[in-house]
């Protein structure tokens, strides 16, 4: 199953997770109103008579109870993957407060995320949490964010943490990391009837009792606060169904794509064989733990209806079929001192012919080393910068002024007069990144979020203001630096304003003619001459295989405004539709069968905006299936 066939079956997973959090409140709703209406009928005294009056009321409130529940919880997941790392106790790592342990995560997460084509995710480490777990939370590639508790930074070893990394990322590529994160606050709701029920109990602790009706009114709404927190647990068991329903079968997934991307099985089955050697499987100790429990590694149970996850040993076994079913101890919580690394064999190429657009959403060990050598190749002084908030702003100016071959660009006068400190600084790392090629934009891009992320709200705001008057300073920027700006510009309005998972609103192309046109024909423009420009869009359009309304237009018809525009709503279309628009692009670029670094690059940022994780094009691979082109 592809990137897109993935997308696809998260689409009709999130329609069974409707139905049966909708199954689940009913339940819900009709275990509370039988309650409420055995409790009336011992108690007597005439309560009985008040049932069709009461019914009615309790259902609506019970309703509203768990639905408002629900939208709270969702309102406050707005933020993304940061607001549930932080529910758990998380604390943000990043290069200025990492120790040695903290620093090889990062290490890893960089790797996997340059690997996948997706901006590296904020990573938190959650202090207090002793066992070994990890997740993955956020709505979209560019809002993810990965926890791991800080009994797994210090006891996995390298290749351990790799596997397990890589199984989250399998998450994040997938479509799973979004619907978990709804179903976090959907299933909220069904967990605020028991919470009510205690907050009536506690408040009856201070009421005195009394004879005749009082009494046995304050005995009944006593009964009544027992049943709603009992009926409580009963609605923690509806979520748990529905968190097993959705989440135990993508579990197997992950592990098979974390072994085609890292090609180690061993690294996964070593860190799962210590998992299951506690017997609470690596359960956080977090009061929001269970809420996120669908989300986390645990031992699972093939008997346990309720169980999130497949058994652990089932897993291991697919991992690897000669295991002698022996988890490995735990001594202490230290990783003991790392051995002479042995020599290894390198990463395998990719089979002849194997087209780029085939890799999105399922990078390779390939890419994995790819993304190795680029950041062992970046000095260690622009690494530094990448990794604090000011260096990471004047790293963002550089990259936006990269299209010109010196500091002489006309944005770069006004950014001083806005930014001196951050434009004298991007001024001396220009020629730094000019050095690495405009392949490494993309990823310096996406190297340079989470230490942009960790400003604050007010910084991050000026920030943006720094960017959007760079850009309207500088006429002459091409196709991809526009793209690199609106990636920019992206990730720091979901910083400021929230996330929101992007809609599936068009089921094709037939309606997005206008838009379709206008993204072609901006990626034919960039060929250069006018009939460069009719080759281009001649064979793009032949890949959608339906050009009846499509048109060239003049360049000043498809510039960034234009595009903005287009993008926007072509990244609202389906799976389906979107993976035929790129095959159209890559068509495209390369009908003169001569694809650049640039023109590689262009296609990926193209991917980027329309929510495809694409791996870097690799030197000689073609963009499309040979026999596509």
């Amino acid at each position: 199953m592809n990137f897109f066939e993935q997308q696809d079956d998260a689409r009709r997973r999130t329609l069974g997770l409707v139905l049966l959090f909708a199954a689940a409140v009913l339940g819900t709703v009709i275990s509370v109103q039988a309650a409420v209406a055995g409790i009336l009928l011992v108690a007597g005294n005439g309560h009985g008579a008040d049932l069709p009056v009461l019914l009615p009321v309790t259902g609506v409130l019970v309703l509203a109870v768990v639905l408002g529940g629900s939208l709270w919880k969702s309102a406050e997941l707005r933020r993304g993957g940061r607001a549930l790392a932080e529910q758990l106790g998380g604390r943000h790592l990043h290069g200025g407060n990492a120790d040695e342990d903290g620093r090889r995560l990062l290490n890893v997460v960089e790797e996997m995320a340059l690997a996948s084509g997706v901006p590296v995710p904020d990573v938190y480490v959650l202090p207090d949490e002793n066992g070994i777990n990890a997740f993955a939370a956020g709505f979209t590639t560019g809002d993810a964010v990965l926890g791991v508790t800080q009994g797994a930074v210090r006891r996995l070893s390298r290749e351990q943490l790799q596997g397990v990394v890589a199984h989250e990322f399998s998450h994040i590529l997938n479509g799973d990391m979004a619907l978990n994160l709804r179903l976090v606050g959907w299933v909220h709701g069904l967990l605020v009837i028991s919470l009510l029920g205690q907050i009536i109990l506690r408040s009856l602790r201070h009421a005195r009792g009394g004879g005749g009706r009082k009494g046995g009114g304050l005995a009944v709404i006593l009964l009544i606060a027992l049943a709603l927190w009992v009926l409580g647990l009963v609605g923690m068991c509806f979520a748990n169904l529905v968190k097993a329903a959705v989440s135990r079968q993508r579990e197997f997934l992950a592990d098979a794509a974390a072994v085609q991307f890292t090609r180690n099985p061993s690294g996964l089955a070593g860190a799962l064989k210590l998992i299951g050697a506690r017997s609470v499987g690596g359960l956080l100790a977090a009061p929001a733990a269970s809420l996120a429990s669908h989300m986390l590694f645990t031992r699972g149970s093939g008997a346990d209806w309720f169980a999130s996850h497949p058994p652990i040993e089932e897993r291991i076994r697919r991992l690897e079929p000669g295991w002698d079913g022996q988890f490995t101890p735990w001594t202490d919580l230290r990783v003991p001192a790392p051995a002479p690394p042995a020599a290894t064999e390198a990463a395998p190429g990719l089979p002849a012919g194997l087209a780029a657009l085939a890799l999105v959403g399922q990078p390779r060990p390939v890419h994995l080393q790819w993304g190795k050598e680029l950041l062992a190749g970046l000095p260690n002084d622009v690494r530094a910068d990448l990794s604090e908030p000011f260096g990471a702003r004047a790293a963002a100016y550089a990259l936006l002024l990269s299209g010109g071959q010196d500091a002489s660009r006309p944005g770069l006068p006004v950014l001083r007069a806005r930014d001196p400190a951050g434009a004298e600084r991007a001024a001396r790392l220009l020629p730094r990144l000019l050095a690495l090629g405009p392949g490494a934009r993309l990823p310096l891009l996406d190297l340079l979020l989470p230490a942009l992320r960790a400003q604050s709200r007010e910084q991050f705001a000026a920030f943006g203001g720094h960017v959007r008057t760079l850009v309207a300073a500088d006429d002459a920027e091409t196709l991809f630096e526009w793209v690199l700006q609106r990636l920019l510009v992206q990730q720091i309005e979901q910083h400021i304003g929230g996330v929101h998972s992007p809609p599936t609103r068009h089921a094709g192309l037939l309606r997005l003619g206008a838009e379709v046109s206008v993204l072609l024909s901006a990626v034919a423009r960039a060929a250069g001459s006018e009939e460069g420009a009719r080759r281009s869009f001649a064979a793009a359009g032949g890949a959608l295989r339906d050009t009846s309304g499509l048109h060239l237009l003049p360049t000043a018809s498809c510039g960034p405004a234009e595009l903005s525009v287009a993008l926007d709503a072509l990244a609202e279309a389906s799976p389906a539709a979107r993976q035929r628009l790129l095959d159209a692009c890559a068509a495209g670029i390369a009908v003169d069968e001569d694809v650049t670094e640039e023109e590689a690059e262009l296609l990926r940022a193209i991917a980027v905006s329309l929510h495809c994780p694409m791996p870097p094009v690799l030197p000689g691979q073609p963009l499309r299936p040979p026999a596509a082109a």
